[in-house]
């Protein structure tokens, strides 16, 4: 995970100028569970959260541990809308740290931290329940880790016997020929994923199995995510001004929304959702 933190700034502003704080700043799932589309970027980055949390936090009180929570808007989500007890939430941006505060609730908490190294942080530490937490969840952040098997032995450092894990990432393709090689090793370059947390499906299944996981899951979400960035992508940019539009903030959106429909067109990478379960 790169210390240069800028990496991962998104300029929501130019997402939802409207959007209240905390700000979400996730790509978004733009289908509802019964298939009818989303054109709201908020609804579509709780629709995202949401995927996440259904496919780990199993009943009301759990304690959460929220790796990579941005601005804090998936922290407040988790309890409002899964009733989680304690909810931790990682977050290497100072900045997203530093305003915290002034959206903080009773059960919450943020520490400044990466989500992929060992020791935890002191403070990490110190909110979780002697057994662990029940929950690790992440939210549009893993493939930013320095490798999947280092974010898998935080989520389960973090939690207790039989907790559930449920995070979202990007895939390459299992067939590789040396074009194909060539290929990811060209889109790792040029996105800043690292190229051990851009794995096969079943480089993942393995990783997660040798780290002590079981009851793997893993849920193709490229034409709700990946075809619905880049669709409303397309949209906002024709509501915005040429100014706005100019700027490099903007420009790095439409960047990661060509990247989307490339990917989408031409089976580079898939978005999935995975889930699974703590053996020990």
């Amino acid at each position: 995970m790169t210390a240069d933190t800028a990496t991962f700034a998104i300029a929501h502003v130019l997402l939802d100028d409207a959007m209240p704080a905390p700000a979400w700043t996730n790509l978004g799932c733009w289908q509802r569970p019964d298939g009818t589309p989303i054109t709201n970027y908020v609804e579509a980055a709780e629709q995202l959260a949401w995927r996440v949390g259904a496919a780990a936090i199993t009943s009301t009180g759990q304690c959460v541990a929220d790796l990579g929570c941005g601005h804090g808007a998936s922290l407040l989500f988790w309890q409002q809308q899964f009733a989680a007890g304690h909810v931790i939430g990682i977050e290497l941006q100072a900045t997203c740290v530093a305003g915290w505060p002034a959206h903080a609730r009773e059960g919450l908490s943020m520490h400044q931290g990466r989500f992929d190294q060992l020791p935890l942080p002191e403070a990490v530490i110190s909110k979780l329940p002697p057994e662990g937490c029940d929950t690790v969840v992440c939210v549009d952040a893993a493939y930013h880790a320095d490798s999947l098997g280092a974010f898998a032995a935080v989520a389960k450092n973090l939690l207790r016997s039989q907790g559930r894990l449920a995070f979202t990432t990007v895939l390459k393709p299992s067939h590789s020929g040396m074009l194909r090689q060539i290929q990811h090793r060209l889109i790792t370059t040029l996105t800043g994923i690292p190229k051990a947390s851009f794995v096969t499906a079943s480089e993942l299944e393995h990783t997660l199995t040798r780290l002590g996981f079981e009851a793997i899951r893993i849920e193709c979400l490229d034409a709700e995510v990946l075809q619905g960035f880049a669709d409303f992508v397309a949209r906002r940019s024709a509501e915005l001004p040429t100014t706005k539009k100019r700027a490099l903030a903007w420009l790095k959106i439409a960047g990661t929304a060509a990247l989307c429909r490339h990917w989408l067109r031409w089976q580079r990478a898939h978005y999935v959702l995975v889930s699974a379960q703590r053996t020990d």
